[in-house]
């Protein structure tokens, strides 16, 4: 979509569009509020996944004060992925924002694991990783991945999905560089099983 700003009632609305399937999945949900926000629009279940208590049991307080129980949040780890919370053989989709920036080196097992359990999935991740497409590479871009490498951020989230792509596992369906929204150094990414 080239450089222009794309601004943020388009991405929410591009989102909701693209929400099927019987259930959520919000990978890295820090205190869940993009799933707070989800559950204000959708009637589908949310599994806010996260790896801090705190993150959790803040999620848990808005669910059952204002969200009679939608959604359900239970621990997660990047590095020892585990989906079986989720009902098997259902039709999700599954997002992250902001999350897998902390995982320098995501593995592709996270995305198998998604794949063999679930019988279709859409997925969305507004990450910063606009660096790791290929060129060109704004100026933006060549500053982020100065910092992304000094501070440890991922720095293989798209290869993984290019190469799950490349086995005919997925498709990227859309990708938006250079995104403001809460920040202003995002990369939208949205993919489909096939």
């Amino acid at each position: 979509m080239g450089n222009r700003q794309i601004y943020r009632s388009e991405v929410i609305s591009e989102l909701l569009k693209n929400i099927e399937g019987d259930y959520i999945i919000e990978m890295g949900s820090g205190w869940g509020r993009y799933s707070i926000a989800l559950a204000n629009n959708v009637t589908q279940d949310i599994y806010s996944l996260e790896y801090t208590e705190s993150g959790r049991k803040i999620t848990e307080y808005f669910s059952k004060t204002f969200h009679n129980g939608q959604i359900k949040s239970y621990p997660f780890d990047y590095y020892n992925a585990d989906f079986s919370m989720v009902l098997e053989k259902t039709n999700v989709f599954v997002f992250s924002s902001y999350s897998i920036e902390q995982i320098t080196h995501i593995k592709k097992e996270v995305f198998c694991k998604l794949l063999d359990r679930f019988n279709s999935i859409k997925g969305f991740h507004i990450e910063p990783i606009g660096w790791q497409l290929p060129e060109p590479h704004s100026e933006a871009e060549k500053r982020l991945k100065t910092k992304c490498l000094r501070v440890g951020y991922n720095t293989n989230l798209y290869s993984i999905l290019k190469e799950l792509e490349n086995e005919g596992k997925i498709i990227m369906t859309k990708i938006i560089r250079n995104f403001k929204f809460d920040r202003d150094d995002g990369t939208i990414i949205f993919w489909e099983k096939i």
